[in-house]
């Protein structure tokens, strides 16, 4: 069972050398607005809550379906998220890709795990839980310079299917990987694409929308009519790096979220028109700066979830002390931090190192109550600084340049920001509410909201054994009658 946090405090430790690094100082949460009474959620823990391990949940004509795909896979399935039954899952393949809806059944890919010439099938479902299985075989793409492949998953529309693949180098770098894909109109017979996106493409989101395809790069959007021969679409968002999965369906639209520009873009599937959103008003936001890391979306309305961050300042200013007739100045250069030590009289240079350096470990030494700065000649100290004096020069420091202290910065807070019509928002504290920390997957039904965190997420095993880990927490949102 989840439980709010206690005090909605943490430590933290500063990670700049210029910020006194053995100081630590208690970040407060920013308070945040009240839910939007117009679109406010009630919660309510599902029954396999802590109970089963969950690796996808679907939403169906009848509620939902929960899969967990060991290599016998389960199912548990529930008409409003809070109450669920185990069914059984009748195949002898194991699921390899995620479960889609399609037409007036469900789709993945799967195998066989036997290395035989049907190791590879396409499953068909008419409920989700009785799976037929047609074997395919795909061309295997041309490697070049990269040294193995693997499928990456399906994507269906009006006009058939299509494979996506990855191939690896294994050297690293950004041309470390290469996509193909391989189109089908039946699921039998397969044509590959070997060069469909542009070199140095990172194409992880790839979907139906009627009867075409979108991809999407993190940077560029794709339309394809057959899933072989792909063009770059103009998008209003133009070449940036957009909030995870990247492109997502909604009421007949595309749904994307910018977390640098602070915008949502809710596009007509052919991108003839689009409307944007200023993030930047959403509810808690404020005094904060809005990063939002994934978008989900349904049929219930469409949730980001994000942060509230107190804004930074573009540049790390100089911190400067004068003490006992020298001037002590930490800063940024180049490539990493420095320290100097001027004599205030005759201008003379009596320390200059950089931070990582054996100069500088040598120099600076780390007291209890500040840090001691020697004489690299002599190791005579020149002057102590204590962490109070280096608090306030920081302090002073950001404040001429007009920007808050980081060190003195409220904790990012993890939200979630729900809106059944992409306009009146609501949002919901995640560590205040359900006692997590951390981001759910976020699934939109028809009348509820599944959120769902992984074992992983709660808490890995010490032995880090699979077996070991947790089972995942999930809760149901519904909208409070007025």
């Amino acid at each position: 069972q989840a439980t709010p946090s206690s005090d909605g405090t943490s430590t933290t430790a500063g990670s700049d050398p210029s910020l006194a690094p053995t100081t630590t100082v208690s970040t407060p949460r920013p308070t945040l607005p009240d839910p939007n009474p117009e679109v406010a959620v009630e919660w309510t823990e599902a029954s396999i809550s802590g109970v089963e391990s969950i690796d996808q949940i679907v939403v169906t004509g009848e509620g939902f379906i929960a899969y967990r795909f060991d290599e016998a896979p389960v199912a548990f399935t529930s008409p409003d998220g809070v109450e669920w039954t185990d069914r059984t899952v009748e195949t002898d393949y194991s699921i390899s890709s995620d479960v889609i809806p399609w037409r007036a059944g469900y789709v993945a890919l799967g195998w066989s795990g036997q290395g035989e010439e049907d190791d590879d099938v396409l499953m068909t479902s008419p409920d989700g839980f009785a799976w037929s299985a047609q074997p395919f075989e795909l061309e295997p793409p041309e490697l070049g310079v990269f040294s193995s492949y693997d499928v990456d998953g399906l994507a269906i529309s009006d006009s058939g299917f299509v494979i996506t693949g990855i191939l690896y180098r294994g050297e690293g770098g950004p041309d470390e990987h290469k996509f193909v894909t391989w189109a089908s109109e039946d699921g039998s017979a397969w044509t590959l694409a070997n060069d469909p996106f542009p070199p140095g493409s990172f194409v992880h989101d790839v979907f139906g929308v009627g009867d075409g395809f979108l991809a999407h790069d993190s940077t560029n959007v794709y339309a394809s009519q057959d899933g072989l021969t792909w063009s770059q679409v103009s998008s209003p968002w133009g070449e940036t790096w957009l909030a995870h999965p990247g492109l997502v369906w909604w009421n007949e639209s595309v749904v994307a979220a910018d977390p640098f520009t602070e915008e949502l873009w809710v596009v007509e599937s052919d991108f003839s028109f689009a409307k944007s959103r200023d993030l930047s008003t959403l509810p808690g936001a404020g005094p904060y700066d809005v990063r939002v890391e994934t978008v989900a979306a349904g049929p219930m309305g469409i949730v980001l979830a994000g942060h509230l961050e107190t804004p930074q300042c573009e540049e790390i200013p100089d911190v400067v002390i004068s003490k006992e007739g020298v001037q002590v100045t930490i800063g940024i250069g180049e490539e990493t931090f420095f320290l100097t030590v001027m004599d205030e009289g005759s201008g003379e240079i009596l320390v200059d190192v950089l931070w990582g350096s054996v100069e500088w470990d040598t120099v600076v030494q780390e007291q209890e109550e500040g840090i001691s700065i020697l004489d690299p000649e002599t190791l005579d100290e020149i002057v102590f600084i204590t962490h109070a004096e280096s608090d306030t020069a920081r302090a002073k420091a950001y404040a001429d340049l007009g920007c808050p202290d980081p060190s003195q910065a409220e904790e990012p807070t993890r939200v979630l920001w729900f809106s059944p019509d992409g306009e009146t928002w609501s949002i919901i504290d995640l560590g205040e509410t359900f006692g997590i920390d951390d981001w759910p997957e976020v699934v939109v039904g028809d009348d509820a909201l599944i959120l769902h965190w992984s074992g992983w997420q709660l808490g890995i095993p010490e032995d880090e054994d699979p077996e070991n880990v947790p089972p995942g927490v999930v809760w149901v949102g519904r909208l409070v009658s007025p």
